[in-house]
């Protein structure tokens, strides 16, 4: 990979920021560990020095480790023992802050070089445009060519009115061990062109052979040294050629016959090299021309296939995601769901499963997004329906669904993880269980405005295959409002950068406590569009509103909204 090379001085500097990063950690550690977790706040100096100086950044983790060790233990009141689970968390935690960093650094630097990349292929393209631009206001009967055996049969009319007693001019390219007419001007029949003449034969095979020009007339000059028919057929009483050279290959040659009283001189030769070097270049780059028409062509065709196929996967997700109604009522809650993805396909997970005694539903986020986190996101949809679903197996399902992802990351050589909520909302109480995979946790609204967030964090799906998962519960009230969503919600920005941002998103919860599922969620939308202000969303976005209703409706079918 193409990088900069570091600077000394900026290599000290760094090492010095670092060091006296985790000088400073140790003390705040060492004032604070009573009252937070110590071990977090050595992620900043284990971020920065992977960030600055890649594999080696991760010397750090275990000097961290050491730190926090020793932290740890001079705080500890006589006869109290070490507790060592926290060494082997706080290890844990570093080497996985190390990794992501890492993974990122190389990620970035990827994305640098494919720019770079990019910016000197289209610096190539225009050069080459530049250069074949001049090339045809050079030589005038470029401006009308349409294709090389065009251009050159132009070239050569206008060599045959430079150079008198000119009877014909041919042009012939290299092609392996052969040499092939590719354009003549004069008294030729047109099945002279594409003719054959095996390199080192003839006058044209022997100069495109040796690369040096030549004039032959008088004694010099004999009928047999012409190898085609055709010309042999015009009784020419002289000869000149000269290579078609780039950069000292010979791609080929320009060869003139003159008539009886034709006296080619050193002039003619130099205005024939001119002309030979000018047709060398526009011929090859008319050659890149239509090799990159035809890449284009192809290209454009390829991407044709590509957006049917992404159509018709934005098509499949659109139907997975649609088996969760936009809104329903189950029992005493009312529910309404919005899903956008920011590109075709997206990679975020929504589902409603309805049930005898409640309703299980969830969300989720793939890490990524496009097609990579759309394959995810429909595998991961089905682990996670199952149709047998209660309110005491969701610590199970969010198992199994681990297993099974860490599995298939395993036989694919991947790397990814999902977060997701797991709630099941019990008719009788009425209450919600609910389990979280690393995911944003739920917001409850009450009807006095109070609120309170529904954590249950573990680590999210796919990061290791024997994690488990607890399930917590909370009574709901009539009047209650339920909030599900992922990370793209509150994340999505502004023009300016900034964003969207729990804070507003309670605010306006408090505000609308009092909505229907329904308005609540448009309300949300409405809101989120307001603030990106026609920007389009960053990252995807779903969520699932919960209405606690005052009392139960008789129907438990699905209404459309």
């Amino acid at each position: 990979m193409d990088q900069r090379p570091e600077i000394p001085g900026k290599t000290i500097l760094r090492v010095m920021v670092v060091a006296c990063l985790v000088g400073i950690i140790v003390v705040v550690d060492l004032a604070l560990l009573p009252q937070v977790e110590g071990a977090f706040i050595y992620y900043l100096a284990i971020v920065l020095a992977t960030n600055w100086f890649g594999g080696w950044g991760i010397l750090l983790v275990p000097i961290s480790l050491g730190l926090y060790h020793w932290n740890v233990a001079v705080t500890l009141p006589p006869g109290v023992r070490y507790p060592y689970l926290e060494d082997l968390t706080s290890l844990i935690s570093f080497s996985l802050i190390a990794a992501l960093t890492l993974q990122a650094r190389e990620r970035y630097h990827r994305v640098l070089a494919a720019e770079r990349e990019q910016e000197r292929l289209r610096e190539a393209a225009e050069a080459r445009g530049t250069r074949l631009e001049a090339l045809y206001r050079v030589a005038s009967a470029a401006n009308v060519s349409r294709d090389p055996e065009e251009f050159l049969s132009l070239i050569l009319d206008e060599v045959r009115r430079l150079i008198p007693h000119t009877a014909a001019a041919t042009v012939l390219e290299r092609v392996d061990s052969h040499l092939v007419r590719r354009a003549a001007s004069g008294p030729l029949p047109s099945v002279a062109i594409g003719e054959k003449i095996p390199l080192g034969h003839g006058i044209a095979g022997r100069v495109a052979a040796y690369g040096e020009p030549v004039i032959l007339e008088g004694a010099a000059f004999q009928q047999a040294f012409i190898e085609s028919p055709y010309l042999r057929a015009l009784h020419p009483g002289a000869a000149a050629g000269v290579p078609l050279q780039i950069k000292g290959e010979e791609t080929g040659s320009i060869v003139l016959f003159g008539d009886r009283d034709a006296h080619f001189s050193a002039d003619d030769i130099r205005v024939l090299q001119s002309i030979a070097s000018e047709a060398a270049l526009v011929l090859r780059e008319m050659h890149l021309l239509a090799s990159l028409t035809r890449t284009n062509e192809e290209l454009q065709e390829r991407q044709r296939i590509l957006d049917e196929q992404l159509d018709l996967a934005r098509d499949v997700q659109k139907a997975i995601i649609s088996v969760c109604p936009e809104q329903c009522t189950l029992g005493p809650f009312q529910t309404a769901a919005y899903h956008a993805s920011a590109l075709q396909v997206g990679g975020d997970l929504l589902r409603i499963i309805p049930q005898e005694e409640g309703a299980a539903l969830f969300v989720g986020d793939v890490m990524g997004k496009g097609v990579p986190a759309a394959l995810l996101m429909t595998m991961m949809t089905a682990e996670l329906s199952s149709p047998t679903v209660s309110a005491d197996r969701l610590e199970v399902i969010l198992r199994d669904a681990n297993h099974a992802l860490a599995h298939n990351i395993a036989s694919l050589d991947a790397s990814g993880f999902v977060t997701v909520f797991y709630a099941f909302l019990s008719k009788e109480g009425p209450c919600v269980r609910y389990a979280s995979a690393g995911h944003p946790p739920g917001l409850l609204v009450h009807a006095d405005g109070s609120m309170e967030a529904l954590a249950a964090q573990s680590l999210p799906l796919g990061v290791f295959a024997d994690t488990e998962y607890e399930a917590r519960e909370r009574r709901l009230a009539p009047g209650d409002r339920l909030l599900l969503y992922t990370d793209g919600l509150i994340e999505a920005r502004d023009g300016s950068g900034g964003f969207y941002g729990c804070e507003r998103l309670e605010r306006l919860l408090a505000e609308a406590r009092q909505a229907s599922a329904l308005d609540l969620r448009d309300r949300i939308v409405a809101d989120v569009n307001a603030f990106m202000k026609g920007n389009p969303p960053a990252d995807d976005i779903a969520f699932l509103v919960v209405a606690v209703q005052e009392e139960a409706p008789q129907s438990s079918e699905p209404a459309s909204s």
